[in-house]
């Protein structure tokens, strides 16, 4: 009978815990992920595409990363803190922002005299070089627009996350990247984008590594499914209609950049870019205001229209800015027209029923968002290259 004097040494003795079993998981032992603001990481990726696309041009980092350094320093001390109560006047940082990069080109080609002439090349710029910073500008736009994650207000974004610490890594990325599909006879924007991309990814893994907690650059909203809108014909409607009116914004910005070059001549190539931005942005924000309420907030419809609108209008843009080589014919033209409207519908398209397709696929979670979406952008990047080789 000894063994009723011993306390709980049976599965029924539940009065008195024991000791084994008293060390319990705490919170400090659970590292959640740390992932960027959706605005911050659309940011990163238009600013590794502005740089790949500078670097294949002009071949120059130095250049390159100068005006990354002036651009997002007179933004952060300006635009940054620059608000609008009416969503149509929002439009306007598709003009303000460009025209940072603009006058940084313009103040180059107008100083570059004072430099000596040994140092003259790391700070020339082509007449294409600001035109390649659209995304850059886009992505700034994107920081003033874009509400920030879980909140209706639009709060001013943060100079070190989201601002310095995504330029950062896309410099770091875009660099490499360009460096090693530079070391072939011809350097690619595409395999650029490509490499840069990879590069962030395994830096991901790394970082994740050796802090033993989650890091990836992209959003949490752009990883997951809530906020994809209903697939309806009305739905479809409102795509094929923004997509007319971008096609009528461009062709009337070619035509007006024609008429400029016709009276004009060369000396229209400094002022090609502003001309364009503010000609295509001005009709975008009125076909905005003409339409209705919901084509303006679908994602489908005209939520997008403006992004895409100033791209294709830094496109169309590039027979005029290389005039100075060779004269923009007008088959030429209607070739960058035509490479700018199919661009803009298979981009779009794929932006609005890409994240639908994932919802049943397993994906890396490193991959996920942000990355796989510059993936699938440098593929349409190669496919352009090698169609239009003039690219």
């Amino acid at each position: 009978m000894k063994i009723k004097d011993r306390k709980n040494n049976t599965p029924f003795d539940t009065t008195i815990k024991s000791e084994a079993g008293a060390s319990a998981l705490s919170a400090k032992h659970v590292r959640p992920a740390r992932f960027m603001t959706t605005r911050s990481a659309v940011f990163m990726g238009l600013t590794i595409l502005s740089l790949c696309f500078a670097i294949a041009c002009d071949n120059n980092y130095v250049t390159a990363g100068f005006m990354l350094l002036i651009c997002c320093a007179f933004y952060s001390v300006t635009f940054r803190f620059l608000r609008f109560s009416n969503a149509l006047l929002n439009g306007l940082f598709f003009i303000f922002c460009p025209m940072i990069c603009w006058g940084v080109y313009f103040a180059d080609i107008n100083l570059l005299k004072y430099i000596p002439e040994t140092l003259r090349p790391l700070f020339q710029m082509s007449p294409v070089f600001p035109l390649c910073f659209i995304p850059l500008a886009t992505g700034f736009a994107v920081l003033s627009v874009v509400s920030p994650d879980g909140k209706e207000d639009n709060e001013r974004p943060l100079v070190f996350k989201e601002i310095v610490r995504p330029a950062f890594f896309a410099a770091v990325s875009s660099s490499i990247g360009s460096f090693i599909a530079g070391l072939p006879e011809r350097r690619t924007v595409f395999l650029a984008t490509l490499l840069s991309v990879l590069l962030l990814i395994g830096l991901s893994a790394m970082i994740s590594a050796l802090t033993k907690s989650p890091w990836f650059f992209t959003s949490k909203r752009l990883t997951e499914y809530w906020d994809i809108p209903v697939a309806d014909m009305s739905e479809l409607r409102r795509f094929f209609f923004a997509r007319l009116k971008f096609i009528i914004v461009l062709f009337i910005t070619d035509a007006v950049l024609y008429l400029l070059y016709y009276f004009f001549g060369k000396m229209m190539v400094p002022y090609v870019m502003p001309v364009a931005v503010f000609t295509s942005v001005i009709l975008g924000i009125a076909m905005v205001a003409a339409g209705r309420p919901a084509d303006i907030d679908s994602l489908f419809g005209t939520k997008l229209y403006l992004f895409g609108i100033i791209m294709g209008a830094a496109f169309i843009s590039v027979p005029f800015a290389r005039c100075e080589e060779f004269e923009p014919q007008l088959m030429l033209l209607g070739l960058f027209l035509f490479f700018a409207c199919a661009g803009d519908f298979l981009v779009s398209g794929l932006i609005s029923v890409i994240r639908r397709r994932q919802i049943f696929v397993e994906k890396n979670k490193y991959t996920d968002g942000l990355p796989f979406m510059m993936i699938m952008l440098s593929l349409l990047i190669m496919a352009a290259e090698a169609m239009f080789p003039v690219i």
